[in-house]
């Protein structure tokens, strides 16, 4: 009698196992390293947004302290508007001195002081991220925003305006970003002018007299003068 009876080997690893272990071994410690790499990464992104926080509140706490602090105002009210900005170098001392003493030794914070129709940007090549804040110092303590109160949130200057209660890169009707629609005229005011009769753009403190300017009108009266206060910080 034939026997036919086929052999059917018990496993599926072939008789040289120890080239399968060492596959095994090696896809096993590249999962360790990928899983350690995303834990990492996911604790910085979370260290970052924790530190974001801390340092946003602390400048804001910085610049209410000079906005509310009377002779350090009206230093920064009666700089000229033909020296700004000022930074760096030309930063005033006594100011600078006030910033210092108030920030927490994990940080680094210098200010600028910039005019109010201007963005005020820092000269720096610092690889950190720079943390900002501004603050509007004018001859009575303001409002703590440098540009547009839109909803609790103040919008970026010159750039974004207040559109269905909400910061938008849109301008404010027809008009271009950092510019707001006065009253039913066509007329766009700059972020931080006053919209005078429903239809005249002025300066904060000025009225519109029709009979100005020889009956075509103009504003009239003293602006306020403000000047924007901002603060840059990074960690050490």
């Amino acid at each position: 009698m034939v026997n036919n009876k086929i052999s059917v080997p018990l496993t599926i690893f072939p008789k040289n196992r120890l080239g399968w272990i060492q596959i095994v071994e090696a896809v096993v410690a590249v999962l360790l390293v990928a899983t350690v790499l995303l834990i990492t990464i996911n604790k910085g992104y979370i260290g970052k947004s924790d530190i974001s926080e801390s340092v946003y509140k602390t400048e804001l706490s910085i610049l209410r302290e000079v906005q509310t602090n009377e002779s350090l105002r009206k230093e920064i009210v009666n700089i000229q508007e033909g020296d700004l900005p000022l930074k760096g170098q030309d930063f005033p001392n006594d100011i600078s001195d006030k910033i210092i003493s108030r920030t927490p030794s994990y940080l680094t914070c210098v200010g600028a002081i910039c005019d109010l129709e201007v963005t005020c940007e820092l000269d720096s090549t610092s690889s950190e991220d720079i943390y900002a804040q501004s603050i509007i110092i004018s001859e009575s303590v303001a409002p703590i925003c440098s540009n547009i109160l839109c909803n609790g949130i103040c919008c970026a200057p010159n750039k974004q305006s207040c559109v269905n209660q909400a910061c938008s890169n849109q301008g404010h009707g027809n008009c271009d970003p950092g510019k707001f629609k006065c009253g039913s005229s066509n007329n766009c005011c700059l972020n931080g002018q006053d919209c005078v009769g429903d239809e005249h753009c002025c300066d904060k403190g000025q009225i519109w007299d029709a009979s100005a300017n020889d009956g075509a009108g103009a504003c009239v009266g003293s602006s306020i003068v403000s000047r924007v206060l901002k603060l840059f910080c990074w960690t050490k």
